[in-house]
């Protein structure tokens, strides 16, 4: 990738929510529910922009919260199952450089 495709690719860095935060089963439900849909191809645009509204709460880079929405709509597929396994506590890949979830909080 030359230095101009980087200047010009989005970040998007995701902290995943510590499960001892307040509203843990709220966020596990409703990240389960996205996820299910989004695995059986059951998506349709209403949920698919209650998604991107739900994750851009656990965005950090983009520091905005328009700028972690734009960023959400450039995300790949990997990248939205990613932060969904991550908020549901299924096992995610942590690779916070790429804009996967990151375990650990940063």
């Amino acid at each position: 990738m030359s230095d101009k495709e980087a200047e010009q690719e989005p970040t998007l860095k995701f902290t995943v929510p510590s499960p001892k935060e307040r509203g843990f089963l709220k966020r596990q439900r409703r990240a389960l529910v996205f996820a299910k849909k989004f695995n059986e191809n059951r998506t349709d645009p209403e949920s698919i922009d209650e998604m991107v509204e739900f994750l851009a709460d656990f965005i950090t880079v983009p520091e905005t919260r328009e700028g972690a929405i734009e960023a959400l709509w450039d995300a790949t597929q990997e990248q939205f199952e990613d932060m969904l396994d991550a908020i549901s506590g299924v096992d995610a890949k942590p690779d916070p450089q790429s804009g996967g979830p990151s375990g650990n909080g940063s």
